[in-house]
């Protein structure tokens, strides 16, 4: 019995694996290997509220107002935490010439918000969170697992394909899913091939 298994491997797993008190014992499941996924492919940066009350109206706007918006206050008023959590953990995020982070404005923020590593900001922040979960002695990585069905009566857990054709039982006491998006389902896309909606 698992306290705690969490499907997908990208950084929304790893970081909720981290954040997880340690006498948990955590399951990580990934349908492919640790950096097969869009976190680790991500270019683009990572925004950190300087103006929250702005950044939060920004948010509102980029996703024509059909945001929740009280997912949208707590990521604003806890980004900065965040952000600093992960430059404690040794993100490497591009500083100026005087030191300090070095923000960029990107579309939909009316204001530079925008950390980077370079051009590689998702590979930069995946290969330091699973750095720090393959050290916690907590937390357990499974790759190739083809996660079917969640199990909801008669105790909890996920029901696993395996390559013969079967499946396993896997209990658990609480499940996270962070499997991802659903952009390679389209024709045209710059997701990676496996982002194809499992979680949902």
């Amino acid at each position: 019995m698992w306290d705690v298994v969490i499907v997908g491997s990208g950084i929304a797993g790893l970081f909720t694996a981290l954040n997880l008190d340690p006498a948990y014992q955590v399951l990580v499941l990934t349908k492919s290997g640790r950096d097969e996924n869009n976190s680790y492919l991500a270019q683009g940066g990572i925004a950190m509220s300087k103006n929250t009350g702005e950044h939060f109206d920004d948010t509102l706007r980029a996703g024509r107002y059909h945001n929740q918006p009280e997912a949208v206050r707590l990521m604003v008023d806890t980004s900065a935490a965040r952000i600093q959590q992960l430059l404690d953990w040794g993100v490497p995020f591009d500083h100026d010439e005087t030191g300090q982070l070095h923000l960029t404005q990107e579309g939909g923020h009316s204001r530079p918000n925008i950390l980077h590593a370079q051009d590689q900001t998702g590979r930069a922040i995946m290969h330091v969170l699973a750095k720090r979960a393959e050290k916690a002695p907590n937390i357990h990585l499974q790759t190739g697992v083809f996660v079917r069905d969640l199990i909801t009566q008669d105790g909890h857990g996920i029901l696993v394909s395996n390559t013969d054709g079967t499946t396993t039982r896997i209990p658990s006491r609480r499940v996270v899913l962070a499997t991802g998006g659903i952009g390679a389902l389209y024709f045209r896309t710059t997701n990676c091939a496996l982002s194809t909606g499992d979680g949902i």
